[in-house]
């Protein structure tokens, strides 16, 4: 009898097995096609949710930064000295010129960085090669992920093209908060520190030496007889002459933004000739250049664009230590007067 009953259990068993229903290909294909459907769907909206906290990472770098400012400003009674501190021994012209470091070099002491501020004299002529620079997460943009040297933010020069060395050649009305040669204060800034933008980003080179990559790396026209002497290139005729070039020009520096110690227009300044992410690739008028070590010589003005990998504009810090992105299609005019620390222009909403 229970011999029966196991046996009648078996084939009850073999039946339902025997009826159990698998995936056939098309159900199996039908099922890949939904999941990959899905995974497209979702792969922006994860992509773009990066995105958004990259860029606001970005957006709290420069509110550090415009904290640190306000921080060197309350202790000294002015901003950095870009190009600075003076050096106040002889030589004398040293003392005209200043030690050479940048703001992000003397604004390391307020960004929490003591430590590494203790390792430069910033009483002596800054000779730093660079390349023991070390990392400063706080000056880089997460968004752009090149793991070269350097930073991503940079003071604004204003918006002309011409080098500091020409600087007194500007009417004083066109100056940005760091062409000065001199300490800017608050007082400088007549146009009000909100309505004055006073850094920006812009993306880094990889630091090769070919091939040119714009724009990340500066191209170099060589026309020298573009800016003749005592004279001072418009912002319109320096991007005119950067449209006008055909590829990399006669020579480039491939080390774009790599040396955040130096106050140099290559490593951490920038001016406002172009709206922001220009299509034209910016380039500088220099007497020499040679393409593998960068400019070889002197160069004498360039634009400088202020360039993210941020989706449809820039990161800008204003005076008064706010932070807000500025859209690549923000009117060039518009654009260059919040450059200017007294041109007493009408600002309206951008």
């Amino acid at each position: 009898m229970g011999l029966e009953t196991e046996s009648e259990d078996n084939v009850k068993r073999s039946a339902l097995l025997s009826n159990r229903s698998g995936f056939t290909i098309t159900e199996l294909l039908v099922a890949i096609a939904i999941i990959g459907g899905l995974a497209a769907i979702l792969l922006p909206a994860v992509q773009s949710s990066r995105e958004s906290a990259r860029r606001m990472t970005c957006q709290n770098n420069l509110r550090q930064l415009g904290l640190a400012l306000h921080n060197f400003e309350e202790r000294n009674g002015t901003f950095p000295w870009n190009h600075g501190p003076p050096i106040l021994t002889p030589p004398s012209f040293r003392a005209r010129s200043g030690a050479g470091f940048s703001v992000l070099a003397q604004l390391l002491g307020d960004m929490d960085e003591s430590a590494l501020s203790s390792r430069y004299d910033f009483t002596q002529d800054n000779r730093t090669s660079g390349d023991d620079e070390p990392l400063v997460p706080a000056y880089r943009c997460p968004s752009d992920p090149t793991d070269y040297r350097g930073a991503n933010y940079r003071v604004c020069e204003g918006p002309f093209p011409t080098s500091q060395s020409a600087s007194n050649l500007i009417r004083k009305d066109q100056y940005g908060l760091f062409s000065l040669r001199s300490r800017p204060a608050p007082s400088d800034v007549s146009d009000g520190l909100s309505n004055t933008i006073v850094m920006s980003e812009r993306v880094r080179s990889d630091e090769s030496p070919s091939p040119f990559q714009s724009p990340a790396d500066w191209a170099g026209s060589g026309l020298s007889n573009l800016l003749p002497a005592g004279q001072v290139i418009t912002p319109d005729e320096m991007r005119g002459a950067c449209e006008a070039l055909s590829g990399p020009g006669i020579g480039y520096c491939g080390a774009m933004g790599c040396q955040w110690v130096r106050g140099d227009p290559a490593d951490t300044e920038y001016n406002h000739v172009a709206t922001p992410n220009s299509p034209t690739g910016d380039c500088a008028i220099g007497d020499l250049i040679d393409v593998l070590d960068g400019f070889g010589g002197s160069w004498h003005a360039g634009m400088l664009t202020a360039r993210s990998q941020h989706s449809g504009g820039v990161n800008c810090l204003l005076g008064d230590g706010s932070c807000r992105m500025v859209s690549n299609s923000i009117d060039l005019r518009l654009w260059r007067s919040l450059a200017t620390i007294a041109g007493h222009e009408t600002v309206g909403e951008f």
